[in-house]
C-alpha cells in the first residue's frame, strides 16, 4: 500500500537518520555514514516519493572529519545535525532551509560536553534543544531562539550512568527528558 522507490546509493554507508521538514513535510533531509553531507530530497505530497533536491557538506568538527548520526527538523526551516566524535569536542551543526528548498549553514556549536553526541530533541515551543552524548556521559542543554534557531549553551547534566547514552526524547508536556 505504501509507495516504495529505492534511492540512488550515496556511498557504501547506510542512511543513519531522516528528518521530514515541518510544517508541511515538503522536504526530507538525510545524513548517512560515509559522506559528511546533508542530503535534501523534495517530497511529492501525493505519492510521498522523494527526489534529490539539494545537498550541503557538513564542515567538520574542530578540524576533524564529521560523523553525522542524527538530524532533526523544527518549524521555521531549521535543521540540526549531531556530529559524533570519539575524542575532543563533539558538534551540533545548524542549517537553514529557505522556502525554495535551498540549504545554508548557520553555525556550528562545538563543546567537550558534546563528545559522542548521538541524538537531539527540541522542546515543543522551540526554546530548548537537548542532546544525548555517549562519550561525554552528558545530556546537554541549549537555550534556542525559536525564530533564528541560534543556540546558547547551558550547563549540561554530567553523570557516569549517562555513559553510552544514545537516544533522547521529551514528554509531551516538555517537563521531562528521557
Amino acid at each position: 500500500p505504501f509507495p516504495v522507490k529505492q534511492l540512488a546509493a550515496l556511498g557504501e554507508g547506510a542512511v543513519l537518520n531522516v528528518a521530514v521538514t515541518r510544517p508541511g513535510g515538503r522536504f526530507a533531509a538525510v545524513v548517512e555514514a560515509d559522506y559528511p553531507t546533508v542530503y535534501l530530497y523534495k517530497r511529492d505530497e501525493s505519492s510521498g516519493i522523494l527526489s534529490p533536491h539539494d545537498e550541503l557538506p557538513i564542515p567538520g568538527c574542530d578540524g576533524r572529519r564529521s560523523f553525522p548520526v542524527d538530524i532533526i527538523s523544527h518549524p521555521g526551516g531549521h535543521l540540526y545535525v549531531a556530529d559524533f566524535q570519539w575524542e575532543g569536542s563533539g558538534c551540533v551543526h545548524h542549517y537553514r532551509l529557505n522556502e525554495e528548498g535551498k540549504l545554508s549553514a548557520e553555525g556550528t556549536y562545538a563543546a567537550d560536553f558534546l563528545r559522542g553526541v548521538e541524538a537531539i530533541v527540541i522542546s515543543s515551543d522551540g526554546a530548548h534543544l537537548y542532546t544525548a552524548c555517549h562519550e561525554a556521559s552528558t545530556v546537554s542543554h541549549f537555550a534556542r531562539d525559536p525564530k533564528s534557531g541560534t543556540l546558547s549553551p547551558r550547563d549540561p547534566i554530567e553523570r557516569a550512568d549517562l555513559h553510552g547514552a544514545e537516544f533522547i526524547t521529551m514528554s509531551p508536556d516538555d517537563r521531562h527528558i528521557y
